[in-house]
């Protein structure tokens, strides 16, 4: 009688950028192959791939594997589980309103829910073969079933193996990251500037068998780094918008979470006054970090200079979906070049009236005429100076297929008074970057301080005239 198994499986956690391997082995196929059995003929191995789409697991595909040279049948599901993920581009709170600018709309709920961008996977194996050479296969489904995955848009670097197992991004310790490569400043010391106009969210793993983040502290200092607020933690609950990792986790939605960090996300949240950034005279920088339900530190820590918006060129920031599924963000402070690319189709008609009496020609009889013109806006915008680890972390923006420019140019900062007359809804504009490289800069190799300026352009045509 034959022993089906499933020999190589992924980890619980598994990231579609990347391989997604099962390898099916029944010790039957040791007879079949390379010189074949009597009593079993075509045989193929049985992948059948199950997504929770919401309403219950529902078969989405099934996959058929010949045998290799070791009789094992290798199947990678990863393309396929891939297209049922999606990035979360809108406040699960409030569905009209984007992801970049939580809580706007719903301002007591400083977390959101996810939308498709985390799914949980379930394979069943089985086989099938013919008992005779002419004689149709027979489907033996479901002799294997194995545990369930939780799939999001990840991939690592290729020295990170096959079955990389997210370790560094499952938040129970203090060296444990939020889905971001952005630089942290507890391990890396870096810190990140930001304005006063600028939007952020930061992504985590909620999955309550083994992610802490029961509670998102931001903690405010000023210059001499005395902390400045007394509250200074969000609650991760349901009535916050979020799901407590301890007791609420149920769904995939509720597996991976987003929380408005940046400094407008703050300033207009109101679950908890003291961790608006408006309300603290003389803040300097905050540090974003979680924590479990006995407030032990779970993650490391993330810190945020104010740099006060003193930039005299309109900031330009970008919000793109990293390599982990979550969402990264970047200012660019310096020379910005917008321009307008136009292209036209043209066509060309005889002058003069040919249905008519007499031949004549008008003065305005157009020879040559344009049937349609398409423009479409295109950019170029410089970064500020920025550390060798912040130039590596900017890579991810520079090969993001999914990037969006947070319009803040509404946001008027007067440089007399020091104040910014703050438009609270920003436009959020779909763009494509066009930089056709990224070369990797460091002080020792290019002997100067690192910016790099990138190209892109919008990706909605300009509506013309008719």
């Amino acid at each position: 009688m034959s022993v089906y198994s499933v020999t190589q499986e992924p980890n619980v956690l598994v990231g579609t950028g990347q391989p997604i391997i099962f390898t099916a082995f029944d010790t039957e196929t040791a007879n079949i192959y390379p010189n074949g059995d009597a009593d079993v003929w075509k045989f193929r191995y049985i992948c059948d791939i199950y997504i929770d789409t919401g309403s219950g697991s529902t078969k989405v595909a099934r996959l058929k594997q010949l045998p290799n040279a070791e009789n094992v049948g290798i199947f990678d599901i990863s393309r396929i589980v891939n297209s049922f993920l999606y990035p979360t581009l809108v406040n699960q709170g409030i569905t009209t309103n984007s992801i970049h600018t939580l809580p706007l709309g719903d301002l007591g709920d400083p977390f959101s829910l996810n939308d498709s961008s985390l799914e949980t996977v379930i394979c069943k194996f089985g086989e099938e073969f013919a008992t005779t050479a002419t004689g149709s296969p027979t489907v033996h489904a479901d002799r294997h079933t194995e545990t369930a995955r939780y799939a999001f848009q990840a991939s690592v670097p290729y020295n990170a193996g096959v079955n990389y197992a997210f370790g560094d991004f499952i938040s129970n310790g203090t060296t444990k990251r939020f889905l971001t490569y952005m630089p942290d400043y507890s391990i890396q010391g870096q810190t990140i500037k930001v304005s006063n106009n600028e939007w952020r969210t930061m992504t985590f793993l909620n999955d309550s068998a083994t992610c802490q983040i029961n509670r998102l502290y931001v903690q405010i200092f000023n210059s001499s780094g005395v902390k400045l607020n007394s509250n200074d933690y969000f609650e991760n609950l349901t009535a916050n918008g979020g799901a407590n990792p301890s007791s609420e986790v149920d769904t995939d939605p509720e597996r991976l979470l987003f929380v408005g960090v940046g400094v407008k996300n703050l300033n207009i949240q109101t679950l908890v006054s003291d961790m608006q950034i408006s309300g603290h005279a003389t803040a300097a920088y905050y540090e974003v970090f979680g924590t479990n339900a006995s407030d032990t530190q779970k993650t490391t820590k993330y810190r945020f200079e104010l740099d006060g918006n003193d930039c005299k060129y309109p900031m330009k920031q970008f919000a793109w979906l990293n390599r982990l599924g979550g969402w990264d963000y970047f200012s660019f402070k310096k020379k910005d070049v917008k321009t307008l690319n136009i292209k036209r189709t043209k066509m060309k008609e005889p002058l003069g009236t040919f249905n008519a009496a007499t031949y004549a020609e008008n003065s305005f009889d157009r020879g040559s005429k344009t049937l349609k013109a398409d423009a479409v806006y295109s950019e170029s915008a410089n970064t500020d100076y920025l550390s060798e680890i912040q130039a590596e972390w900017l890579e991810g923006l520079f090969t993001s297929n999914n990037v969006y420019l947070i319009d803040t140019e509404q946001d008027i900062y007067t440089q007399a008074t020091g104040t910014t007359i703050s438009a609270d809804a920003p436009n959020v504009i779909p763009v494509v970057i066009t930089s056709a490289t990224f070369v990797k800069k460091t002080s020792v190799n290019d002997q100067c301080k690192i910016q790099y300026t990138m190209e892109y352009e919008y990706s909605k045509e300009q509506r013309v005239g008719i």
